[in-house]
């Protein structure tokens, strides 16, 4: 079963804030504060619910990335094609030391 401090360590590496990640779970910023100090515990259905959310979050996370890579991907393809068009507006009668007819 997973562990606070891996809840935690989890939680900050998707940049999920304590208020954040305590809308997910049902309680305030700090009931999450106090069970990342250990001044509160989480029984174990508790836990599973945290890491059950954690999941789905990385889960989003992952396709956010993919959406954002799929965007990137077309703006390097869009720039690749305007600078080879540039490049032939500079030097029409050549491309890779061959002849254009």
């Amino acid at each position: 079963m997973i562990t606070i401090q891996e809840i935690k360590d989890i939680r900050i590496h998707l940049k999920i804030t304590q208020v954040e990640f305590g809308h997910f779970l049902g309680y305030s910023k700090s009931f999450i504060s106090r069970i990342e100090t250990g001044e509160r515990s989480l029984d174990d259905s508790e836990i599973l619910k945290a890491q059950d959310v954690l999941e789905r979050l990385i889960i989003s996370n992952r396709r956010a990335v993919n959406s954002a890579q799929q965007i990137m991907n077309r703006v390097k393809s869009r720039v690749d094609c305007q600078q080879a068009l540039t490049d032939c507006d500079k030097n029409p009668l050549s491309s890779g030391g061959n002849l254009l007819l």
